[in-house]
């Protein structure tokens, strides 16, 4: 008896709380929704500090320049990625029975493994202290505004899920080719102003500096390249959406929004209570659902 009363208030419970969840997810969503406000002209107006702001438009580049300030390489390009890669045994495939190897470069680090000849393959590991695969931005603006959006959304724009500009962006994300010789790592050289090279000790316990003249790769070897975006006027209109602070656009907490879709508020505000009605009704299944397997387990 007091099992079948358990299992009945853990149904009810399951139930409420999802149920709970939902109904705030969807009232919290919609009051953010409803709070936001337009800056149609772009630009900082003082009523709306501290709110979620929305602009939508062509984003203003103003030929910042942008840096990197660990190794001090600075382009006038609103993007600049830092690439580092090791050169290393790289397996085809996760399956021990059909896996061969081939040595490449590779910004991840692969342990060491056996291919399907039972050959092992030996990858030192990635060492400390060398600067990783980074993203840096400036701000930008849209319009003739003074309005800033964040470089955080700057760096957003290479994000998967924004997928028209994501094919944009590595199309337009170009090799840099005049790199400056300061702020180098500890046994790096600047090779052909285009990448800075350091070489793995024959046993692959250090890193050494490389000749000039010394092309081949060592199983171990480290290379740090840049890539920056090639700026051009016929990028797509964008809605963003942030917080106002001291004259920028800013990113928070559930508040980053960068989309090509919405044109306007309204429909903005459509799609949130959509999806947020759709969340809810999602919750109540779950909770139905697990209310369902604690009384017939």
């Amino acid at each position: 008896m007091f099992g079948l009363i358990g299992k009945a208030i853990c149904a009810v419970l399951s139930v409420l709380c999802f149920g709970y969840s939902g109904v705030c997810l969807f009232t919290n969503t919609s009051k953010q929704a409803e709070s936001i406000v337009e800056a149609v002209d772009y630009n900082v107006h003082p009523e709306n500090e501290g709110k979620l702001v929305m602009m939508r438009g062509k984003l203003t580049y103003k030929g910042t320049i942008t840096e990197d300030p660990e190794l001090g390489v600075k382009i006038k390009s609103p993007i600049l990625q830092r690439h580092t890669e090791m050169f290393q045994y790289i397996p085809s495939s996760n399956d021990e029975k059909v896996r061969t190897a081939k040595k490449g470069w590779d910004k991840n680090s692969h342990p060491s493994f056996d291919d399907k000849y039972k050959h092992r393959y030996n990858n030192p590991p990635f060492p400390e202290g060398i600067p990783r695969t980074k993203d840096f931005a400036c701000d930008l603006t849209m319009g003739d505004g003074n309005l800033k959006i964040d470089s955080d959304f700057v760096k957003a724009l290479s994000y998967r899920q924004y997928v028209d500009f994501k094919d944009y962006y590595d199309h337009k994300m170009v090799g840099v080719k005049k790199l400056p010789s300061g702020k180098l790592p500890e046994h790096f050289r600047n090779l052909d102003n285009s990448y800075y090279r350091s070489h793995r000790s024959e046993d692959n316990s250090i890193l050494e500096q490389p000749s000039l003249g010394k092309r081949d790769s060592r199983i171990g070897d480290i290379r740090i390249y840049y890539k920056a975006f090639k700026w051009s006027d016929d990028l797509p209109e964008f809605t963003v959406i942030g917080l106002q602070k001291d004259g920028k656009l800013l990113r928070q907490e559930g508040a980053l929004f960068f989309d090509y879709r919405i044109n306007d508020l309204q429909e903005l505000k459509r799609e949130m209570r959509s999806s947020n009605r759709s969340a809810m009704f999602g919750s109540f299944v779950c909770g139905l659902v697990l209310a369902a397997f604690a009384l017939f387990i």
